[in-house]
């Protein structure tokens, strides 16, 4: 497996492992005390707004707060940054970057500060700009109900405020909301939405039909 496959894989694997803890992303980032746009790039194996080794770093601390620690997982970590060189080699190669960073003058040194700060801005103004998560788990699309209400039940960002059908809900702590609302015979459309303090939204609509059982018969 490639340094990149293995990257991908990992981001795979610990976006499925919050979701199936039903654990929001600004949740996650609240316990690892991070930015939520770094969970995001951390799960995104194309975005490259962290460093290698800050990456590897998090992923590590992010599969702690989950409880991963398979085998499997560990193997994926070591992948992602790379195969470990011997020993010796290892001697060598830091005595080269010894010699290498000795060398550098204050002006280059000076210009990767001002680049690694320049993106970490950039991830915070992309953060801004970005809607928040909203998943939703129930209903299902097209779904048929036998009885005159429903649940709507769904994780969104603890941060943002979630609407149903125009109503709002209340969210815990870990992202998580459900409600029941009533369905009118035949046709229905289930509006959700989540909106950030920065008016970015994320909309979902669902179609539940109402059909009585007399109806059915």
């Amino acid at each position: 497996m490639t340094r990149s496959e293995a990257r991908a894989q990992l981001a795979k694997h610990l976006k499925e492992a919050r979701l199936k803890k039903k654990l929001s992303r600004s949740k996650i980032a609240k316990t690892l005390k991070v930015p939520i746009t770094t969970i995001q790039a951390l799960e995104d194996p194309a975005n490259d707004s962290l460093t290698s080794a800050h990456r590897q770093g998090l992923s590590a601390r992010y599969a702690q707060v989950l409880g991963l620690e398979s085998p499997e997982l560990k193997l994926l970590l070591k992948e992602a940054r790379g195969q470990a060189p011997s020993l010796g080699r290892r001697s060598q190669t830091k005595s080269k970057r010894t010699v290498v960073f000795s060398r550098l003058s204050g002006w280059v040194v000076i210009g990767l500060i001002l680049l690694v700060s320049g993106a970490y801005v950039a991830l915070q103004v992309r953060g801004l700009s970005a809607p928040p998560e909203l998943i939703l788990t129930s209903p299902s699309a097209d779904s048929v109900s036998e009885k005159a209400n429903i649940k709507v039940a769904g994780i969104a960002d603890d941060e943002a405020s979630v609407l149903v059908n125009g109503e709002p809900v209340v969210i815990d702590e870990t992202g998580q909301f459900s409600v029941t609302i009533y369905l009118i015979e035949g046709q229905n459309i289930v509006d959700v939405r989540a909106i950030n303090s920065f008016s970015k939204e994320t909309v979902i609509n669902r179609t539940v039909y109402y059909l009585p059982i007399d109806e059915q018969r």
